[in-house]
Order: C-alpha cells, then structure tokens, then sequence
C-alpha cells in the first residue's frame, strides 16, 4: 500500500514539474534579436536599424553603423571585407549558393584568410 502511495506521488510531483519546466525559456526571444545569415534578410534591413557583430575571434558584440542602404548593402558584397570594430580583424564576405536552391537562399559568411568563420551579424531592438 505504501509503495503504491509514494509512486502516485512521484508521478504527480513530475507531471507539476513537467508542466512548469514547458513554459520556462531562457535568454531574450526572437522579438529581441535576429540573426542574418542569407542576402534576402540582409536586403530586408531597412537603414537605421540596429545590428551589431558577432565576432568569434574576440568573443565581442560590437555596434555597427548602418545608416544608410549602402553601409547595409556592404556588409554583404561578395568579396567585400568586414573588420571587427574590437579586434580590428580583417574578414571576407564571401556568398555560399547551392545549385538547386533559390537565388533567396544565398548564405553570406564572414571568413579569415585561413577560410575560418569568423563572425556574423544580428539585428536587435533598439536601445531604450
């Protein structure tokens, strides 16, 4: 009778604690920070947004200044170069296309002279 009593319980505590567990999240949501990984969202950003660098060189997020279409469009020219505003490293952008997907699908990465990635972009809400 014991055994079968303590199991109910076991059972029960889990179920609260699942339940509890499934609606806990860590860290900001999606409304806080986007990361732009593909030409389509980059061409998306509108001047005057925030985006900062990720870079994974330094291990810092830096602010960048994208007031204008053309600041925004440079940061994702291929063959065009991205320093760190931190560490001051150098990058490539460089444009990865598969064969079968659309133009839309074009990743654009940040690469050093090694080919090593070595940072990307992010879109934040603006600082209040």
């Amino acid at each position: 009778m014991n055994t079968k009593s303590t199991s109910i319980r076991i059972l029960i505590t889990s179920l609260v604690l699942g339940a509890l567990v499934s609606v806990a999240h860590a860290g900001p949501g999606p409304q806080y920070w986007e990361t732009l990984r593909h030409a389509d969202e980059f061409e998306a950003t509108k001047p005057g947004e925030h985006l900062v660098y990720v870079c994974s060189t330094c291990k810092t997020i830096s602010e960048v200044d994208a007031a204008t279409k053309a600041q925004i469009d440079a940061l994702h020219a291929e063959g065009g170069s991205v320093s760190c505003p931190a560490c001051k490293v150098k990058t490539t952008v460089e444009l990865k296309r598969s064969r079968n997907d659309p133009a839309t699908k074009t990743e654009v990465v940040y690469v050093d002279a090694a080919g090593k990635e070595t940072g990307f972009f992010v879109k934040t809400a603006k600082k209040k």
